[in-house]
């Protein structure tokens, strides 16, 4: 139950400060590209790396573990944990599974949004709004 409430705590943190940069971006205007998005992306990336580093050096706990990496970061961006496996992968150098995953990933990704677009599009026709 620990785990959990470390877990969840974290994540209202990373959500709340997702939410903020979100704000901030729409505060610039117009922008061709989702530079929330982006910014998001990157910097929870730069963090997963930090914290990577860190916990192959020190010795931390699991509580702070889960607050950090599953909590935080999973409610700021997934992408910094697809990001962290994929050099993972270059590191061990296993280039061919890490250019797989980050195509599949990239790729399904996008893919299953439009396959969900086309599914909710046809379940809103049948069922009503």
């Amino acid at each position: 139950m620990k785990t959990v409430f470390f877990v969840a705590l974290g994540g209202a943190v990373g959500a709340v400060l997702r939410y903020l940069v979100t704000l901030g971006a729409l505060r610039l205007g117009s922008i061709t590209i989702p530079l929330a998005t982006l910014f998001v992306n990157v910097t929870g990336s730069f963090v997963m790396g930090v914290f990577f580093s860190w916990f192959e050096y020190e010795h931390t706990p699991g509580e702070l573990r889960n607050f950090l990496v599953t909590g935080f970061l999973g409610a700021y961006t997934t992408f910094s944990t697809f990001s962290l496996e994929t050099m993972n992968l270059a590191r061990n150098n296993k280039y061919f599974a890490g250019t797989g995953n980050l195509l599949l990933n990239n790729g399904l990704s996008i893919a299953f949004v439009f396959l969900g677009v086309l599914l909710g599009r046809v379940a809103v026709r049948r069922f009503g709004r």
